[in-house]
């Protein structure tokens, strides 16, 4: 899995949209700037961005795509 980016949300917690690709998709991607971007929500501690990220993806729930599409500004066949 490969985090391309993040969407936080904070008030009295720190909520993540995080935008990753399957490690698969990786050359595609570097080829293309396109992939098959999946997104996860959850919660981050709000200490480490790094670490908050890759809890999310580890363990988040799934964002809906058309959503997470919008939010990210992808456009099909241009990179974010």
């Amino acid at each position: 899995m490969k985090i391309l980016g993040v969407r936080w949300f904070s008030g009295r917690s720190t909520i993540g949209i995080v935008q990753f690709i399957e490690a698969e998709e990786v050359s595609l991607y570097r080829q293309t700037g396109d992939a098959d971007y999946k997104y996860y929500i959850g919660m981050g501690k709000g200490h480490d961005e790094k670490e908050d990220m890759q809890t999310i993806a580890d363990w988040g729930s799934t964002f809906d795509k058309a959503a997470g599409d919008v939010l990210f500004k992808v456009y099909k066949g241009e990179p974010i």
